[in-house]
């Protein structure tokens, strides 16, 4: 079913700008496959990919929707119809994360599209800024962010089928 008017204007931009304002107890979510979900209840690692890719091209962090200002899990799914969406709180994001003694901080930046005013994507900053998605981060680093937002995440939809191990 194609989404309502009143949703297809809340989802659009519409003149507001970023709110890079983020309550710890905010949630922000991010859609999987069906194949994702685990027997368990849990996520497969696959689902938090670090950076996220676009048209062949890393994002700087994973894409996420944001819960402020009325993000609805659901939106996730408007073209996306049988997946899942997982939740996680702005506090539950593991950080810092250290590799050589260097902290890297992981945070939520609000990013909102045209059509989707709710993105954000969870970056990951050094004592210089920003990370250079095309320099990543160790893979040490990235299994055990992966595996502690594993853990934190909490299924907000459920996928219409759950097939793997």
């Amino acid at each position: 079913m194609p989404p309502s008017e009143e949703v297809l204007e809340t989802l659009k931009t519409a003149g507001r700008g970023a709110d890079n304002n983020f309550a710890q107890d905010e949630l922000l979510y991010r859609r999987f496959m069906p194949e994702q979900l685990l027997k368990s209840g849990r996520i497969d690692l696959t689902a938090f990919k670090f950076p996220d890719i676009r048209d062949g091209k890393p994002l700087h962090g994973m894409s996420v929707n944001r819960q402020k200002g009325g993000g609805n899990p659901e939106y996730l799914l408007l073209d996306h119809s049988g997946w899942g969406v997982f939740q996680i709180a702005v506090n539950d994001i593991p950080t810092p994360q250290y590799d050589a003694g260097k902290p890297y901080d992981f945070r939520p930046i609000h990013l909102p599209e045209k059509n989707n005013y709710f993105h954000s994507e969870i970056r990951c900053f050094d004592v210089a800024g920003l990370v250079d998605p095309e320099k990543p981060l160790s893979k040490e680093v990235l299994d055990r962010w992966r595996l502690r937002m594993q853990m934190k995440a909490r299924l907000a939809i459920r996928p219409q089928q759950c097939t793997s191990e």
